[in-house]
């Protein structure tokens, strides 16, 4: 999979096969038929400030699909630094 920090990293091809997929998963989400290619697959999610709207769809999104989902608050309450825990999200 490529890795994909701005939207000017993709060509028009790959821009158009996402947006393909994006409408793919909204009728499957609508059908109520998510594929569960995420089954028994941990997924670790941390969103910084208030974003409870994004934070919400990533999870209910990835339990559709069959992850196990834990959340990461972004306050840890611990000394140790946010570059000192290590996080693993699995998406294929």
């Amino acid at each position: 999979m490529k890795s994909l920090t701005r939207l000017t990293d993709l060509t028009t091809d790959e821009i158009s096969s996402l947006l393909d997929q994006v409408d793919e998963l909204r009728a499957r989400w609508i059908a109520g038929s998510m594929p569960q290619s995420l089954v028994r697959k941990p997924f670790v999610h941390w969103f910084s400030g208030n974003s409870f709207r994004n934070r919400l769809a990533f999870e209910l999104g990835a339990r559709s699909m069959g992850a196990d989902v834990s959340y990461v608050p972004s306050e840890l309450g611990a000394p140790e630094p946010v570059e000192g825990v290590d996080l693993m999200c699995v998406v294929e």
